[in-house]
């Protein structure tokens, strides 16, 4: 395992439960070599009685080391979801 580190930014209009986040990815920071990916997820928040819950979708390209002579590198596409909840005092 080695360490990555994903910076964002997010896109979150004050009218809208929906929201929009860029992210770029750096892999390999420990053990190397270090990769740059990037990608963007699609999420939406909702509140009632201080409990939020979130629901996002993302998907991230980044460049992975293959077992093929011709192509040692390629571009693979990694997709995720997250579903939270929190609770505000």
């Amino acid at each position: 395992a080695d360490v990555e580190l994903r910076p964002m930014i997010v896109i979150s209009p004050p009218f809208s439960p929906l929201y929009l986040r860029g992210i770029l990815t750096v892999t390999g920071i420990v053990k190397g070599p270090n990769d740059l990916g990037a990608g963007a997820a699609l999420g939406a928040r909702f509140g009632l009685l201080g409990v939020k819950v979130f629901v996002e979708a993302d998907a991230l390209a980044l460049r992975a080391s293959v077992v093929n002579p011709e192509q040692p590198e390629a571009t693979r596409w990694m997709v995720g979801g997250r579903l939270g909840a929190w609770y505000d005092f």
